[in-house]
């Protein structure tokens, strides 16, 4: 018992200097981590320094977006008149009930065998000026075609402006890629217009009918007779004739 007693009090006075050995040799590893740490940094190249600060900026970009969410999200019902999500998108009845456009169509011709043999002679002539000049305005689309489009698109009847802008610009450079395509691939020198048919019937809308599907039989230099499917879609609006397009493809 007197020996565990003795032991006990030597233990007493060396703890101390364990306790103080153990401190300094864990400073002295602290430091060693620290010495190591910033020659691995000097020794790191941009790239990988970056690269080890690029979970700290992911950290930081999503604090920071975490944030705006919380005070600058707009409710989930708003829309450009209010309360209702969909108010920028037109129902049917809509369609039942719009008076037409009294607008007219500008450089228009009296009748759909004028308007084909102009745009045949333009072909003929390869006059991409003429030919251009046939087709509806950006105008006359936005203003006359598109909103009463949706009457039987009901795609079109989506009445946000960058929908819209959508439509005509996709429109008109088909339009234009099918025209030239054409004066392209085109080696007859002479074009007659032998007969016109609208494979896709007539649509009719408020304010205009949609002539589609034209197909046109022609005379040729040589006599022989093709089929021309270039000229697209025409309108007519209070007997006045413009083109709507020029197809692409067959």
């Amino acid at each position: 018992m007197l020996m565990l007693l003795k032991i006990k009090e030597l233990l007493a006075q060396f703890s101390p200097i364990f306790l103080i050995g153990r401190q300094r040799n864990t400073k002295s590893e602290s430091m060693n981590r620290s010495h190591k740490r910033r020659q691995r940094l000097s020794n790191t190249g941009p790239y990988e320094f970056c690269l080890r600060l690029l979970p700290l900026s992911l950290c930081l970009l999503l604090f920071s977006c975490g944030k705006t969410d919380s005070y600058e999200r707009p409710s989930s019902d708003s829309s450009p008149k209010g309360g209702n999500p969909q108010a920028w998108m037109l129902d049917s009845v809509h369609y039942d009930t719009l008076a037409p456009n009294p607008t007219p169509l500008a450089n228009s011709y009296n009748s759909i065998e004028e308007l084909v043999e102009t745009a045949l002679r333009g072909f003929e002539e390869r006059d991409t000026t003429l030919l251009t000049n046939l087709l509806i305005t950006r105008k006359e689309y936005l203003d006359i075609i598109y909103p009463e489009l949706g009457t039987h698109w009901p795609a079109a009847r989506d009445m946000r402006e960058g929908v819209q802008m959508f439509f005509w610009e996709n429109q008109r450079n088909t339009s234009i890629s099918g025209l030239l395509k054409k004066l392209r691939d085109l080696k007859e020198k002479r074009l007659e217009l032998v007969t016109l048919e609208f494979a896709d019937g007539v649509e009719e809308y408020p304010s205009y009918k949609l002539h589609t599907g034209t197909r046109l039989q022609i005379r040729t230099e040589t006599g022989d007779t093709i089929t021309f499917t270039t000229v697209g879609s025409i309108v007519e609006k209070d007997s006045t004739y413009k083109l709507l397009s020029y197809r692409d493809r067959d």
